[in-house]
């Protein structure tokens, strides 16, 4: 036996199913981003460390101020 539905019964069922998408795409977005939230880009952490180590070599006399400043350039732009 078949069920009909009235042009209501299928609004309702559509608007139901609307319903049941919003909510799950609401907790699918919630839950990446309580997962996401401790994470950072790795490589701006290289670079921080990087432009540190490049930092300590300029303030102990290892490298040049010319140096300096190209390093960093390059630190910076990549």
């Amino acid at each position: 036996m078949m069920m009909e539905f009235s042009n209501t019964g299928w609004l309702m069922m559509a608007f139901m199913v609307i319903f049941w998408g919003f909510v799950i795409g609401v907790i699918i977005l919630v839950g990446r981003s309580l997962t996401q939230s401790g994470q950072t880009d790795p490589t701006l952490d290289n670079r921080k460390s990087a432009i540190e180590i490049l930092k300590k070599q300029y303030t102990a006399g290892d490298i040049s101020q010319e140096e300096y400043r190209i390093k960093k350039c390059d630190l910076i732009w990549k």
